[in-house]
């Protein structure tokens, strides 16, 4: 599908929730502001995504996906989702809870560090 990793989170966290703020997109993937701007403008250029603007406040657009971003998004998580499958076998799942805690507070302290 050519999409950058960035471009994929985005897809995939627009599947899950529709009409969301590029702020919101941007949570978890460390993208500053004027970078989420580029990745969802890239994926607005190529018709995956479009947006609109918020119906409560319209200063700021929400972004949701087109049926091609639909389609895409669809067509590269089933070829994801064997691969994922075969990166966690034998992992039960409290050894991936525990993982996933783990990696989630490493995040927080990386955030969340003062210099």
């Amino acid at each position: 599908m050519d999409l950058t990793p960035e471009q994929w989170f985005v897809l995939n966290k627009l599947r899950l929730r529709e009409g969301q703020a590029q702020v919101e997109l941007g949570e978890g993937i460390f993208a500053d502001r004027p970078n989420m701007t580029r990745i969802v403008a890239g994926l607005e250029r190529r018709d995956l995504v479009d947006r609109r603007a918020d119906p409560s406040d319209g200063r700021r657009a929400l972004v949701y996906l087109t049926d091609e971003g639909r389609a895409a998004h669809d067509r590269v998580a089933a070829q994801a989702l064997p691969a994922r499958a075969r990166i966690f076998d034998g992992i039960a799942q409290e050894q991936l809870e525990t993982t996933f805690a783990v990696l989630q507070i490493i995040e927080d302290n990386v955030l969340n560090q003062k210099d």
